[in-house]
């Protein structure tokens, strides 16, 4: 190839001008094709898509047409839309304990393995604080269900019932008035929920000791199957 002299002397040379300056360091190479991973690439996408869009927007839907804020399940003396019951903000506050200990005990570097095992056990924990409580004889601070403020607290297991029944059950306001009627009516009912409000007690507490020997006794692998079967 003729080769053109520049005016400083030295000579031009088309294909020196194309070649790749040796000090320019390169990335290193990729080995990874999306070309040869189509198919999961793909179902990857559309799970990520199905999960966090398509799948909430069917359940917000259907709720939505299959479900209504009615005043006809509110508790007693309760006729605000978004009157909540008792059960409503107590399953809230649990769930929020629960989630608490459970994404602290993940996100770490090193998990906290018994605290991820430990994580039902806060659950059962506050259902059995909350019935403990509930044994003591206090005026209501504020509106519990169908009790006003004021009203002495009735054992957690009746509200428990109370909520559960007339608005999973479906059995609405009528159930709630045929409730109370019996509690104020029969001291028998009332030993029994208070019994049942105790039973609770001692059936949470042997739940968490159970939880406990299982996860500082056994392998975490172990412990885990475990402590989904108790």
């Amino acid at each position: 190839m003729a080769m053109r002299p520049r005016e400083n002397g030295h000579t031009y040379s088309p294909s020196a001008a194309s070649t790749v300056n040796p000090k320019v360091a390169l990335p290193p190479p990729l080995s990874f094709n999306p070309w040869d991973k189509k198919a999961s690439i793909i179902l990857c996408s559309l799970g990520i898509l199905f999960f966090d869009l398509v799948l909430p927007c069917i359940i917000f839907y259907v709720l939505l047409s299959v479900t209504s804020l009615s005043i006809a399940y509110a508790p007693l003396g309760q006729e605000a839309k978004w009157g909540f019951d008792f059960f409503f903000w107590w399953y809230l506050a649990a769930t929020v304990m629960g989630i608490v200990p459970y994404v602290f005990a993940t996100s770490l570097d090193e998990p906290i393995l018994w605290l991820f095992l430990m994580t039902p056990g806060f659950l059962v924990g506050f259902a059995c604080l909350t019935a403990a409580v509930s044994v003591f004889p206090f005026g209501l601070p504020f509106r519990v269900s169908s009790d006003a403020k004021g009203e002495r607290c009735k054992p957690f297991a009746y509200y428990v019932l109370e909520d559960f029944v007339a608005v999973d059950a479906g059995q609405m306001r009528q159930f709630r008035e045929e409730l109370k009627a019996r509690w104020e009516a029969s001291p028998v009912f009332q030993r029994l929920m208070w019994d049942v409000n105790m039973w609770w007690l001692v059936g949470g507490g042997n739940f968490i000791g159970a939880l406990a020997a299982v996860t500082w006794a056994l392998p975490f692998n172990v412990a885990y199957g475990l402590s989904f079967g108790l």
